[in-house]
């Protein structure tokens, strides 16, 4: 799934990025990992220093990315629907429970459910 490419069907707006196509189909995406620090500092500070707190937030992005692609895909491929949306930290939250301890931090748990309320 390209979304550059394989999801204009289903999409009402002109960008293909990422972020602005799960906008576009009610897929909630927000990505605190990256508040205040960027992907390339988290990755420093997980090598470096060890950080485990880093690593977690690095393995939760990408894991977010992973199924945010997968859901697009699924609803351009019409095997998937949600209404009024989906929040896709919810998903993690609640699929990966105490896997990662990030994901029960303030920061992250703040983010639950938003697009559910929507």
């Amino acid at each position: 799934m390209d979304t550059r490419y394989d999801a204009g069907h289903v999409l009402a707006g002109a960008s293909r990025r990422l972020v602005e196509v799960c906008a576009d189909l009610r897929l909630e995406v927000t990505q605190p990992e990256l508040r205040g620090t960027s992907m390339t500092a988290l990755h420093r500070r997980w090598l470096e220093l060890g950080d485990i707190t880093a690593r977690e937030k690095i393995t939760v992005l990408n894991l977010r990315h992973s199924l945010s692609t997968a859901m697009a895909a699924a609803r351009a491929a019409g095997l998937a629907h949600w209404q009024p949306g989906l929040n896709v930290n919810t998903v993690l939250a609640d699929e990966l429970g105490t896997a990662f301890g990030w994901l029960a931090h303030p920061v992250f748990t703040a983010l639950l459910g938003e697009a559910d309320a929507a």
